[in-house]
């Protein structure tokens, strides 16, 4: 959504909106496009609105610097805006442990008193006495 313009700010061209810094970036996986979180010039930050790369292409110093500033806060271990950091709960950190395996639990049973019994026979399926013959 691109904010419009200021009653002081009519251009007779249309309308033409400066984009002031690129915020965040992410992909959409639809399109297979870049869509880029802008600050609009003049604008306060609740106007900030994703753009699709195409819209964008008239700052391309704005994106060649966001994408420097990606690269320097990745080589830090500083996680972009739009990736929230979960954090552990400081339990596994403590036993070390992996993390829970997610899926169904086991059914194994202990059996008391028949450790040592085998398990029962299987029962014959009964039969219908018909042949499947399709001749």
């Amino acid at each position: 959504m691109i904010p419009a313009l200021p009653a002081d700010r009519d251009d007779e061209e249309g309308d033409e909106y400066e984009i002031e810094a690129i915020l965040d970036a992410r992909k959409d996986t639809a399109t297979n496009r870049l869509g880029y979180l802008v600050k609009w010039k003049n604008y306060s930050d609740t106007h900030n609105s994703w753009v699709d790369e195409e819209d964008a292409v008239n700052a391309p110093d704005l994106i060649k610097a966001f994408w420097m500033n990606q690269s320097q806060r990745i080589a830090a271990g500083v996680q972009s805006v739009s990736a929230p950091v979960r954090e552990a709960t400081g339990e596994a950190e403590a036993s070390g442990s992996t993390a829970k395996k997610r899926g169904r639990s086991s059914r194994v049973k202990v059996q008391k008193d028949r450790d040592s019994a085998p398990p029962p026979a299987k029962k014959a399926r009964k039969s219908t006495g018909e042949k499947n013959d399709s001749s």
